[in-house]
C-alpha cells in the first residue's frame, strides 16, 4: 500500500521552507513500534484516519516548532541589537577612558610643575627666613648699639658739661683771687714806689707769689689742658704788673677792673 504524500511549510530566515515527503516517513519519529504494527493490522480508513489525525498533530508541532524558532529569532535579534549597544557602550567607554587617559596625564604633569613651584617657593621661603632673621639680629644689634652710643655720648656729655662748670668755677676762683692778690699788691707797690723801693725787685717777689699759689690750689691737670687758660693767666699778671708798675697820681685812684668768667 502506497502512503500518502504530505507537505510542510516552515519559516525560517525570513523564508519559508517546504518538505513534502510520505507520512510514514515524516510520522517514523513520532509513531513508536506499537503503532506501526497496529497500522500494519488495520484497515485503509483506519490508516487514513490516523494519517490525519498524525497529520494535524504534526502540524501542531510545527506550528509549535514555528513559534519557537519566531521566539529564538525575536531573541536573536535582541540579543543582536543587546550586542550592538553593549559594542556602542564599549566604544564610548573607551572612549571616555582615553579622555581620562589624557587628562589623567595632563593633570600628572601639573601636578609634577605644581610640585616643583612648591619646592621652588619652599626654597625662596627658607632664604627669606633666613634673610629676615639676619635683618632682626641685624636691626637689634644696631638698637643696641645704638643705646650704648647714646648713653655712652649722654654719659660723656653730663661728664663733659660737669668738667666744664668745674673749670669754669676754679677759673674764676683764681681770677678773683689773682686779682685781689693783685690789688694788694699794687696797693702795696704805690706806697713803697713813694718810698722809693725798687720796683723790680717787688714785681719779682709778686711774680713768685703767684706761681707759688696757683701750686698750693692743687689745679687739676685738666685745667692746663683748656685751651687759652695759660695765656689767659699770664695777660692777666701782664696787665696787673703794669697797672702795678705806673701808679696813680696824688689824689687820683687807678681801679682795676676785676674779670671774671662767666659761664
Amino acid at each position: 500500500m502506497t502512503m500518502r504524500s504530505v507537505t510542510l511549510e516552515v519559516l525560517a530566515n525570513h523564508s519559508l521552507l517546504r518538505k513534502t515527503s510520505r507520512a510514514d516517513v515524516w510520522l517514523e519519529p513520532l509513531i513508536g513500534d506499537i503503532e506501526n504494527k497496529k497500522m500494519e493490522s488495520h484497515s485503509c480508513l483506519t490508516l487514513m484516519n490516523d494519517i490525519v489525525h498524525y497529520t494535524l498533530k504534526a502540524n501542531l508541532i510545527g506550528t509549535e516548532l514555528m513559534g519557537r524558532i519566531s521566539l529564538l529569532e525575536r531573541k536573536a535579534r535582541e540579543s543582536e541589537k543587546t550586542v550592538h549597544e553593549a559594542e556602542e557602550i564599549a566604544r564610548g567607554a573607551q572612549l571616555e577612558a582615553a579622555n581620562w587617559k589624557e587628562q589623567f596625564e595632563n593633570a600628572q604633569g601639573t601636578i609634577e610643575e605644581l610640585q616643583e613651584n612648591k619646592n621652588l617657593l619652599e626654597q625662596q621661603n627658607r632664604g627669606l627666613t633666613s634673610e629676615l632673621a639676619t635683618a632682626k639680629a641685624s636691626s637689634s644689634q644696631f638698637k643696641r648699639d645704638k643705646e650704648l652710643l647714646e648713653c655712652s655720648l649722654s654719659e660723656q656729655l653730663s661728664k663733659a658739661s660737669e668738667e666744664v662748670r668745674e673749670l669754669k668755677a676754679l677759673l674764676n676762683f683764681n681770677i678773683e683771687v689773682s686779682w685781689a692778690f693783685l690789688k694788694s699788691c699794687r696797693d702795696a707797690l704805690t706806697e713803697a714806689a713813694q718810698e722809693d723801693f725798687d720796683l723790680q725787685s717787688e714785681l719779682a717777689k709778686v711774680v713768685d707769689t703767684i706761681e707759688k699759689s696757683q701750686q698750693s690750689t692743687d689745679t687739676p691737670s685738666y685745667v692746663l689742658e683748656v685751651p687759652g687758660t695759660e695765656e689767659l693767666l699770664n695777660e692777666e699778671v701782664a696787665t696787673a704788673a703794669i697797672g702795678v708798675a705806673i701808679p696813680a697820681p696824688e689824689g687820683e685812684t687807678s681801679d682795676v677792673p676785676n674779670p671774671s668768667v662767666t659761664s
